[in-house]
């Protein structure tokens, strides 16, 4: 039987010149593959760590509101007559902060008190000089009122501002004239229960000052007690 062998020849060196260059750029490539994907990786862990090292840009504040546009848009409010700084009720008065310059209560009170006497009538009690008509009265009125009037000319369309006081209490308001009146009247009113009536009943003097007016200061008497007294009673259920 014939038998084949094979012969494993070596290389020519032609062959071998050819082959080795060819080997050599298939290595010196695969190192530059390589080392351009290192260099690559490189350059992203490098952007990576300057991201997030880099500060984050500042917020920008917002700029504040103008409160004047805004106050400019909405409509201001009415100032009403209860809020009024110059005018308030009070026992159904409008009651002045602070009496007209010409009304010194001080200087008044200082003076001496008006001579006369103090009579009592089945409606008023009152004060005159002697054999006079009264200049002054005390009357009960309704709903817990009590009605003070002075014999003065007062305007029934322009009532003027007054004050009574004692050295204790005091209490403003306006005085108002009665119209169709015989005589000059002009009256003032306040509840029964004002501080200002507990301070009259045991005064030894008191004002009552109008604007306009001359000053009119009354000496105390029992018989004003007695007349608070009944207006209070009048009202009690």
């Amino acid at each position: 039987m014939p038998q084949f062998f094979r012969h494993h020849h070596a290389p020519s060196e032609n062959a071998t010149r050819l082959i080795g260059p060819a080997r050599e750029r298939f290595g010196t490539d695969r190192r530059l593959v390589c080392m351009k994907k290192q260099h690559l990786l490189l350059i992203a862990s490098a952007s990576a760590l300057l991201a997030a090292c880099s500060p984050s840009e500042p917020d920008v504040p917002l700029a504040p509101s103008d409160p004047a546009a805004e106050d400019s848009s909405s409509p201001a409010s009415p100032q009403t007559a209860d809020t009024s700084p110059e005018t308030g009720i009070q026992s159904g008065n409008e009651v002045m902060d602070a009496a007209d310059e010409s009304l010194n209560v001080e200087a008044a009170l200082a003076g001496p008190a008006a001579e006369g006497e103090w009579i009592e009538q089945p409606n008023w009690t009152g004060f005159g000089p002697p054999a006079s008509e009264a200049v002054f009265t005390i009357r009960c009125g309704e709903y817990g009122m009590v009605t003070l009037t002075r014999m003065v000319d007062v305007d029934p369309a322009r009532p003027v501002s007054g004050v009574i006081a004692t050295a204790e209490q005091s209490e403003n308001g306006y005085w108002k004239g009665e119209d169709g009146a015989t005589m000059p009247a002009a009256h003032f009113e306040s509840y029964a229960s004002s501080p200002l009536f507990e301070a009259l009943a045991s005064a030894d003097k008191f004002a009552v000052l109008i604007e306009g007016q001359p000053d009119l200061v009354l000496p105390g008497s029992d018989l004003i007690s007695a007349r608070l007294e009944s207006c209070r009673d009048q009202n009690t259920p």
